[in-house]
């Protein structure tokens, strides 16, 4: 979960660029290798969607149903695909979203044994008489508090040793994973067994909890060393910084996995363990994995470097991955590789006696696909051509190079196209789908560059292109013959002598580099000093990254990491950071320990020189301050290329625009939400409040529009597996069409609308998933465009609140309904026509305590409640504008600790000069000694060390008839009063507002043009989230504009909440 998110948010800092035309899923292939020597095939059977895939001990092929239904597969023509299915257990709609399976060995003492997972339970199913259907069934586990979701077990595997039964509970609660109750503190019970990786003992007579802070396990398996393996899927959508990507977790005793993380007050006694390997971009939906290991005696899956390895599949995205794992002393170490797409929801897959693989994938969209009932497929890989050269890692062993190592001497010289980008993997020109979250949006809109190939050629098994320089830490994706393609990452270590082979590592450690080369490891010029270079990423080594776009409620604190360097054969002198350092002799090694405080985002120098004619056993660690006891190995990820720069942020900054939900008035959607008229929150909640029959709809706001729009407009197309609709028979006969929830001891039926009826277990006689949801479809016509666009626009618009307040002072209450009334009437009404608007937003670092002077914050938020603005564009700056983003601004709004200089005055009226409009709020005023030179054009400004300041309850006094202050005679606050400012004689201020007798708020008309509006208070969070504050700011922003001051009404209110 540590993989970096760069500096992005859902209002990112990016250049502007459209995203990849999305490809037809019909004009794709249906599954497509990237590597060569493959060949794909189906089994010619018609089944339903399918969860699960395994081999028996004899040879037979099972397959767990997504209706619960178990069929054993057969091939009877003798052609290697099984063409046969017979039923082996009826689920009978007993049990509900069924996912994770495993198989008794031969010889088990419960027969040939099914283990599932499903909704409260785990089940085992048996066949004792050998007559190929089970007759027997046992729940072998339940009694765990139930999950606000539908769906809370899943995953499940036996242990070959000793036939102890694994299996993961999610979390109780994946939209509060904190557990807060309605005092805001934190309920969470690590003591439970959800969120956690249980055994039951071989008897299942007992079971233990062996971790907790896994959020959704949805695959286990045992690798051949007979460690613990788990799958667990993104969950940052609900929580910042809780399992930002799809993450392959080594399952050990007593750790903690990070959902929900560790907090400085709600959760502080936890150490987030790292992820062994972080699946990205965002949003895979990695499900089903296997170690590519011989099954029944047969081949493994593939070329022989191959050999167990993990096959993953990612659902959501259409992806397999094949990632190699490197057992070390300090833990796994993984290198991946994509090796095919799909335009299918891939979920889980299983190597064939033969040596095949099989991918068993469901029909649909992300995120769900069409539920139980849908049509499933099972693709069927072949390794046909095991004489191709097989690519086993590309890599840039200097700028201006790059490499292909192959498994096997290479003829002919390829035509080879290379593409680069922050997110660019192998196979984007494959994808077909993506899940609805704005994150992706943002990323496919990142722009992807061609890179020139000056020169390709080979000798031997070596593939050499040459390119223009590259120094970027950026992602390079290269298609070469057949639709082959490969990828390369910006990490390494440089070797110095230079060689044709002898120029890159993947890892400082000699075995993990073995382990990823095979025969490539380069050999070292003997009798001469060998140096490594590289730069280690040591930002948030045990802190998650954090969701795009989101803020935590607390800053990270600096980590204090100790790096541990040792080679057992002989003495290094290394280069830290520029400092020169000497290993010292140990009683078995030659060691170095460097314990440092690494800036954010700033990589740190490595440089490594010694003499061997091979390569010594270095071994690289590294452990904090905050868990001293424990050393962990470095991913691959942590080694950056020496030459590969992090990437500066491009040239303007701009928030993603919503254009279907501009104008869209947020508090009327919410109106509407809860209205009898949309009947939304009969069965839907959100932040809190609603109904509980069907999804909480709390994280719409990371969700793109298209993917919202066709859940309202068809709630057919996906159908989410924790809220489906069933045809219930009770014993009386009576049948409903309802969504199931489990309460109190009872079954909830919702019939829709609100509509609940409350009936026993026992009393059940049956239930069966349907096609269908209940929901109403084409809501969008029922409502009509304007009220449609208003609900789109407070489903789509998380509430752009600061939330985050100081402790400093008592929170102000919050205002009524008829105090805003008041300050907003004698609005036009219909309001008048507007023009569209270029708004620069302009922050800096955050200076002070929690709550306060939070322009990060702002700058986030702000630039989220302007995207209900109608005709209007926003761009972000940090501390001060560049040139372009002066020229393409209509208006611009300082928020940020001031400063003033000559070139900033240049701009500043230069920009007045062209009609341009400026707001000033707070803190923006400090210009330090050129104070007089600020004051000139703004009237009065900060010069700190001589003003005068309070904190606390302060009212303003409103004069005159300007249109800002429309309606407000008097006004109180809780802020930051401000006086002693330095003044200008030639541009005196004439108030809108003071207080204690000094001014607040005012504006200014420079004769050269444009318009200034300034105002001193903003100290606090929470000013900029009570509406009469709001209001005086979004009419000074309209007037500076030169725009009507109500232009912006629709969003004063956005956000407030009872």
């Amino acid at each position: 979960m540590r993989l970096p998110l760069f500096c992005l948010a859902l209002c990112s800092l990016v250049a502007a660029a459209p995203p990849t035309k999305k490809r037809p899923k019909e004009a794709a292939p249906e599954l497509r290798m990237l590597v060569p020597g493959f060949e794909i095939a189906s089994l010619p059977l018609k089944l339903t969607n399918l969860v699960n895939l395994q081999y028996r001990h004899d040879g037979v092929l099972v397959a767990l149903g997504y209706n619960g239904n178990i069929h054993l597969l057969r091939d009877t023509d003798g052609d290697g695909l099984e063409d046969k299915a017979d039923l082996f257990w009826q689920g009978k709609g007993r049990i509900t979203a069924p996912i994770g399976m495993d198989l008794a060995p031969k010889g088990s003492p419960h027969g040939d044994a099914v283990f599932f997972a499903c909704k409260s339970k785990v089940m085992m199913v048996a066949d004792r008489d050998g007559d190929g259907t089970a007759e027997h069934e046992q729940t072998i586990a339940e009694g765990w508090p139930p999950a606000f979701a539908g769906i809370d077990t899943a995953s499940v595997c036996v242990d070959p040793k000793d036939g102890a039964v694994f299996f993961g509970l999610g979390v109780r609660l994946y939209n509060n994973a904190y557990e807060f109750d309605a005092f805001g503190k934190a309920q969470n019970d690590l003591s439970s067994e959800r969120g956690a990786i249980l055994r039951i003992a071989p008897d299942f007579k007992s079971r233990e909890k062996l971790c907790t802070g896994v959020r959704w396990p949805i695959c286990l398996r045992f690798n051949e060393h007979g460690d613990l393996f788990c799958t667990d899927q993104e969950g940052a959508t609900w929580l910042p910084n809780g399992n930002p990507f799809d993450e392959l977790l080594h399952i050990e005793r007593g750790r903690h996995y990070g959902f929900p993380p560790r907090h400085p007050r709600h959760l502080p006694g936890v150490i987030d363990e790292p992820s062994v390997h972080d699946y990205g971009p965002q949003h895979q939906s990695t499900c089903g994995f296997r170690f590519n290991q011989a099954v029944n005696g047969g081949p493994h899956f593939g070329p022989d470097f191959w050999k167990g390895d993990v096959l993953v599949t990612g659902e959501s995205r259409g992806k397999i991955y094949r990632t190699k794992l490197i057992k070390t002393p300090a833990g796994y170490v993984a290198h991946n590789s994509i090796i095919a797409c799909l335009n299918q929801l891939a979920v889980d897959l299983t190597v064939t006696p033969r040596g095949d693989l099989l991918v068993a994938t469901h029909s649909g969209d992300p995120d769900w696909g069409t539920g139980p009932e849908g049509t499933g497929h099972i693709f069927v890989i072949r390794y046909r051509d095991k004489a191709a050269p097989q690519p086993v890692i590309a890599c840039a062993t200097a700028p201006d190079r790059f490499e292909i190592k192959h498994s096997s001497a290479v003829n002919s010289v390829q035509e080879v196209k290379i593409e680069r980008g922050l997110f660019t993997k192998p196979g984007d020109r494959f994808e077909t789908m993506w899940p609805g979250y704005e994150v992706i949006k943002l990323q496919r809109s990142m722009p992807v560059t061609e890179v020139q190939a000056e020169e390709v050629w080979h000798y031997q098994d070596h593939t050499v292109i040459t390119v223009p320089k590259q120094a970027t830490s950026e992602h390079f994706s290269l298609q070469l013959a057949d639709d082959n393609e490969i990828g390369i990452e910006p990490f390494g270590i440089e070797i110095w002598p230079r060689e044709f082979d002898a120029a890159w590592l993947p890892h400082l450690d000699p075995e993990v580099s073995r382990a990823v080369l095979g025969r490539h490891m380069p050999n070292l010029h003997a009798g001469h000093t060998t140096t490594l270079r590289t730069r280690l990423d040591l930002t948030g080594m045990l802190q998650p990254a954090i969701q795009p776009g989101a803020a935590l409620d607390y800053e990270y604190e600096a980590e204090e990491v100790t790096i541990y360097l040792s080679n057992t054969q002989t003495a290094f002198e290394a280069l830290i950071g520029g400092k020169k350092f000497s290993s010292q002799p140990g009683q078995i090694s030659h060691d170095l320990i460097h314990t440092l405080v690494p800036q954010r985002n700033v990589p740190l120098d490595l440089q490594i020189s010694f003499k061997a004619d091979a390569m010594p056993d270095f071994r690289i660690t590294w452990r904090t301050k905050q868990d001293p006891s424990r050393d962990r190995a470095f991913p691959l990820r942590r080694f950056l290329l020496p030459w590969a720069r992090p990437e500066e942020t491009p040239g303007i900054a701009t928030a993603l625009p919503r254009p279907e939900i501009q104008g869209g008035d947020w508090q009327h959607g919410r109106e509407l939400f809860f209205s009898d008229r949309a009947l939304c929150s009969k069965c839907h909640a959100i932040r809190g409040s609603g109904g509980k029959m069907a999804p909480d709809l709390s994280n719409l706001a990371c969700r793109d529009y298209k993917s919202v729009f066709r859940d309202i407009h068809d709630p057919n197309a996906s159908l989410n597996p924790e809220y489906l609709t069933h045809e219930v028979t009770m014993k009386d006969g009576t049948r409903h069409s309802a969504v199931m929830r489990d309460e109190g001891g009872e079954v909830v039926l919702g019939l829709g609308a609100g509509v609940e009826v409350r009936v026993k277990r026992d009393d059940i006689a049956s239930q069966k998933a349907l096609k269908t949801s209940l929901m109403i479809p084409q809501m969008d016509q029922v409502l009509g465009e304007t009220d449609f666009r208003d609900l789109m626009a407070f489903l789509l618009t998380e509430p752009p609140l600061m939330k985050i307040y100081s402790k400093a002072e008592k929170v102000p209450p919050a205002r009524s309904k008829s105090e805003i009334a008041k300050i907003l009437a004698g609005a036009p009404n219909p309001p008048p026509a507007t023009k569209p608007l270029h708004l620069l937003l302009v922050s800096g670092k955050k200076d002070h305590g929690l709550g306060e002077h939070d322009y990060p914050r702002w700058r986030q938020v702000w630039s989220r409640l302007f995207t209900l603005a109608e005709k209007t564009s926003v761009t972000l700056a940090d501390e001060w504008p560049s040139d372009e983003q002066w020229r393409s601004a209509d208006a611009v709004v300082f928020y940020r600790k001031g400063d003033w200089s000559p070139a900033q005055a240049q701009q500043f009226d230069t920009f007045l000069q062209r009609g341009g409009g400026a707001t000033f709020i707070h803190w923006s005023l400090e210009a330090g000694d050129a104070a007089p030179a600020l004051a000139h054009r703004l009237g009065l400004a900060s010069q700190r060390k001589v003003t005068k300041y309070r904190h606390g309850p302060i009212q303003l006094v409103f004069e005159g008839q300007h249109p800002i202050a429309r309606n407000f005679t008097r006004a109180g606050f809780t802020d930051e009063i401000y006086w002693n400012l330095i003044p200008s004689e030639k541009t005196p201020v004439k108030p809108l507002a003071t207080s204690e007798g000094h001014p607040q708020l005012w504006t200014q008309e420079p004769a050269s043009g444009g318009r200034i509006f300034v105002t001193l208070g903003g100290h606090y969070s929470w000013n900029f989230d009570d509406p009469h504050f709001r209001t005086l700011v979004l009419r000074g922003i309209a007037w500076t504009a030169k725009e009507p001051v109500d232009r912006f009404n629709n969003m004063i209110e956005a956000g407030l909440e009872p």
